[in-house]
């Protein structure tokens, strides 16, 4: 056995004899600790501050549609008990103008003084409107630019105006955000109601249970029975919302996918990293086969070699780790700002800290990763015995072993540089397979990772079939088909129209029970307008009665549903079963499920034949400023024609809403490409550096025979164009499969099904 002074000795010159090939090293290993400390700590950063504001709003556990009742009704279901607590709230749907535009809104108000659940933060302005005065959800700013003091103009369903300034932005957790529904909520004070031509009373009961608060089935039961005392004391229910996941913020499936890409950037990090290590610690000792042999002839054992090497390699990983640590926590703080923007989750983003338990993590990756990394490599270093350290040139395969060898070693005097590239190529066969392995690696994530945002926008474009109209008006009440097919032909530049109905109802269950709401959208039998991405089932045909075309998020929430099933709903008192022939994809989060059925028999439960409540217009041209332009003559036309608009929307902006709620996602894959970049860039670079670094000598001698400096230097290029490639044609094939599962299981975590694949060419040709 050596002495401990010159083993340590030995361990410091190799530190420090290759400044080069060191700093290689430790970045290679303090990518993958950074990746796994950015991801780990994006992750943590981001539900924490979502579960931790959402618990602070203090979320109910449903609410349910009570025509104008008051204080009366939330003491009686306050004393429930199952009921721990009640509040009220008034809300109806009005249209916005906010700069030059108009946009759909919901308008909620409350007692401030009295209010108890679904909290909502100041961000900035005024806490509490005073009356005639707005808070605004700042998630608007997705949609339009404002600020506090702007006067907006609030359209009710009648057409009356009024003029209100804006005085405080909002954060409202448990509201449906502008990036999700396009439109815009607004919150004002109770009484403010009743100047607006609207009873100052309350339509929204929401209240919490006692117990199992998280529980879907109990707060179902629970709902009944408030549902059944409210209407026992004399306000009818018109009916009631329960989340699926009670208690969970409406923003985590988003969250958790984030996560998922974010997790697959870090394996696909870490793996590259020991790969990285191991050719690095390869090219080491193959470089050092004498030095093994000369200390093993003066008394160094098997243990001894190994132990040198491997403290050597923790000392890369410790170094690592101090590169790494504090840049990945700032890098995943800025990142989280930037996904709980107001634009995007809207979060309330908990102070900068350095999680204790990401520390660790990236403490044990730093040591584990590169001791694994590089133990095979030591390991078949210290086994080498004296005789064949002291007769061989390397561990690396001896170029001519094979029947390829032997023909580029006679091709070489012939055809120079290239072929002379290729047999330097093939010198170490497995270090020239590793790296290939961490370029064919990286390039499939990468390549993936941008089939992925092409799928992404693929199926954006597949969603957006469901508005092939051009404008959409809602109108507060039906009307006859015939009236507002009239008045909207009567303005420029609208070339077509289609009237379709929409009723509500409340899904029944086995027990008899009421459940969440179901709107059910009629269009005309054969209607090209409209045609959903199905994920299962067929369409709608002419014959059909009670045939139910539902969202994809029914069937999530409900698992036991599936194609050719009965559901029941009621529908203005009476109960009416309906098939479900197909499941069309949804995007986001829906607090009402959306079905399709065909007008005739919408019409004939509804009592409302040849009337519309939904007219779908068609234009002369189809960008987004002239739908808009036309949307804003069909409102005024109708106001003018005192008919009651809700809301109009265009398809631009609808399928604008789609696209951007792939931001988030979009916008962590181009991170995850950009970090496999330049991990793959490190592993090319080192894999040349070693390689350029064993062949000094040979070097040396080709400058004797007359090599100039362009020569050397076109060998080496050659070398690398080589190597990347082979691993590119591999990548490109691999890319394949790995896309396709990113792809299915982002799909199934935002639009509940797999996004439509498409291959992206583009990335290829990047990589």
């Amino acid at each position: 056995m050596i002495e401990n002074r010159p083993r340590w000795s030995k361990v410091l010159t190799d530190f420090s004899f290759s400044k080069t090939r060191t700093v290689l090293v430790i970045l290679s290993i303090a990518v993958g600790v950074f990746a796994v400390g950015m991801v780990a700590s994006t992750y943590l950063i981001l539900i924490s501050s979502s579960n931790e504001g959402y618990a602070q709003i203090n979320p109910s556990s449903a609410f349910i549609i009570v025509l104008d009742y008051d204080d009366d009704l939330i003491e009686i279901v306050k004393k429930m008990p199952e009921v721990a607590e009640a509040d009220g709230r008034r809300a109806g749907n009005v249209r916005l103008k906010v700069g030059e535009n108009w946009y759909a809104s919901q308008i909620t108000g409350w007692n401030f003084d009295q209010w108890r659940l679904n909290l909502i933060d100041s961000t900035a302005g005024l806490p509490v409107p005073e009356d005639r005065q707005l808070l605004i959800d700042q998630t608007a700013y997705f949609l339009t630019d404002f600020e506090i003091g702007d006067i907006a103009t609030v359209e009710m369903p009648d057409g009356r105006r009024y003029e209100m300034p804006i005085v405080g932005t909002v954060r409202d957790l448990n509201s449906n955000p502008s990036i999700n529904s396009g439109a815009i909520n607004i919150y004002t004070t109770l009484d403010t109601f009743e100047w607006l031509g609207e009873p100052a009373a309350y339509n929204r009961l929401t209240f919490t249970t006692v117990e199992k608060q998280t529980d879907y089935e109990h707060i179902r039961a629970v709902t009944a029975l408030v549902k059944e005392e409210a209407e026992k004391s004399g306000w009818p229910v018109f009916g009631s919302i329960i989340l699926a996941d009670p208690g969970v913020s409406p923003v985590n499936f988003i969250i958790e996918a984030v996560r998922f890409v974010l997790g697959v950037m870090a394996v696909a990090s870490l793996t590259l990293s020991v790969f990285l290590v191991f050719n690095t610690m390869s090219a080491l000792i193959v470089a050092q086969v004498k030095q093994i042999g000369i200390m093993k002839s003066v008394g160094a054992s098997f243990r001894d070699v190994t132990l040198m090497y491997l403290v050597l390699v923790l000392v890369y990983g410790l170094l690592a780790f101090i590169l790494a640590v504090f840049p990945a926590a700032w890098a995943a703080y800025f990142f989280s700002s930037y996904i709980a923007g107001p634009k995007m989750l809207d979060l309330n983003l908990q102070p900068f800290q350095m999680y204790p338990g990401v520390i660790l993590l990236q403490l044990f990756v730093s040591i584990m990763v590169p001791l694994l990394g590089a133990f095979p490599a030591v390991l078949r270093g210290a086994k080498i015995s004296v005789h064949e350290a002291v007769s061989t040139h390397g561990l690396g395969d001896n170029f001519g072993a094979s029947m390829l060898d032997r023909l580029l070693g006679q091709a070489r005097s012939i055809t120079g540089p290239w072929i002379l590239s290729m047999g330097n190529v093939l010198r170490n066969k497995r270090r020239v397979f590793l790296t290939l392995g961490t370029l064919v690696l990286g390039g499939a994530v990468f390549i993936g990772v941008l089939s992925v945002k092409a799928s992404a926008d693929k199926t954006v474009a597949e969603l957006g079939q469901a508005y092939n109209f051009d404008v959409e008006v809602q109108f507060s009440r039906t009307y006859r088909t015939e009236q507002i097919a009239r008045l909207a032909l009567q303005v420029p530049g609208v070339e077509a129209v289609e009237g379709w109905l929409n009723i509500s109802g409340a899904l029944i269950d086995d027990s008899g029970e009421e459940g969440n709401t179901v709107q059910i959208l009629a269009p005309p039998t054969g209607s090209e307008l409209t045609r959903p991405k199905l994920v299962e089932g067929r369409w709608l045909l002419p014959e059909d009665q009670n045939a139910l075309v539902v969202d994809s998020s029914l069937l999530r929430e409900d698992p036991s549903l599936s194609v050719g099933d009965t559901i029941t709903l009621k529908i203005n008192g009476d109960e009416y079963d309906w098939t479900i022939v197909g499941v069309y994809q949804y995007l986001g989060v829906n607090f009402v499920y959306v079905g399709y059925a065909n007008y005739p028999y919408v019409a004939e439960i509804s009592r409302n034949p040849d009337q519309s409540q939904r007219l779908q217009v068609v234009t002369s041209q189809h960008d987004p400023a002239f739908q808009a332009d036309v949307a804003a003559r069909l409102s005024e036309r109708f106001k003018e024609a005192s008919v009651r608009v809700r809301g109009v929307e265009t398809s631009a902006g609808l399928r604008n809403v789609q696209a951007e709620q792939f931001n988030i996602v979009v916008v962590v894959l181009i991170a995850m490409a950009l970090l496999v970049t330049l991990v793959g860039g490190l592993g090319l670079a080192g894999t040349m550096s070693m390689s350029v670094m064993e062949r000094t000598r040979e070097i040396g001698v080709m400058r004797v025979v007359g090599a100039e400096d362009g020569m050397v230097i076109r060998i080496v290029l050659v070398e690398g164009l080589l190597m990347a490639l082979m691993s590119w044609f591999a990548a490109i094939v691999f890319a394949w499969p790995v896309g396709l599962l990113m792809s299915r299981f982002i799909g199934r975590e935002l639009v509940n099904g797999p996004l439509s694949y498409a291959y992206s060419v583009a990335g290829a040709i990047i990589w």
